[in-house]
């Protein structure tokens, strides 16, 4: 070969490895971009260990206070079911001493008799008590007319009980025409 053509040929061979120098810093430049960019997402994800160990606490605790809510439901629903029993109890009791649970009046705070002619009469009186009465006489009226409806109530659980509506009419009637002179009304 002559020299030039050796020459040629070192220069291709010159030319080469340094377009193959090139090549491959620019590779190695690509793959120092792809490391950094790999441990930027890296520091943002933390230590997947560490991540893992937080998660692990945060379910242990989820599953804590899920035991303790079931907890307080088996208590609430035991509570709920002792006080059924305690009213169907009282429920029991009630039905054996042969009543229901008797309703105020409006007026008066008197407990309904189940009389409509005795549920007038207390209804109206007391209301005539608390309107018209001096408040010096008040208290005595009202104990009066407290024992005459626990006297009533009595009554109409036995056997004086057909003849009740009858006495309680003519307690009405009594009652209207004593307190007329106050302005009653019945």
């Amino acid at each position: 070969m002559s020299r030039a053509g050796f020459g040629l040929v070192f220069v291709l061979v010159v030319g080469c490895d340094s377009s193959r120098v090139e090549t491959l810093e620019r590779r190695v430049e690509a793959l120092e971009k792809k490391d950094t960019e790999q441990a930027a997402t890296i520091a943002t994800i933390g230590n997947p260990t560490e991540a893992i160990a937080k998660l692990q606490a945060e379910l242990a605790t989820t599953k804590a206070n899920e035991l303790a809510k079931d907890e307080n439901l088996a208590k609430l629903q035991l509570q709920i079911a002792d006080l059924e029993a305690k009213s169907q109890s009282l429920e029991e009791q009630l039905a054996k001493l042969g009543g229901t649970v008797a309703t105020k009046t409006a007026s008066g705070g008197f407990e309904k008799i189940g009389i409509p002619e005795c549920d007038e009469y207390l209804e109206k009186y007391s209301r005539c008590i608390a309107d018209k009465m001096p408040e010096a006489t008040r208290e005595g009226m009202q104990d009066a007319m407290q024992s005459m409806a626990k006297a009533w109530r009595d009554a109409a659980d036995g056997p004086a009980k057909p003849g009740l509506a009858t006495a309680c009419k003519a307690a009405l009637e009594a009652a209207a025409e004593a307190t007329k002179a106050m302005g009653c009304e019945w």
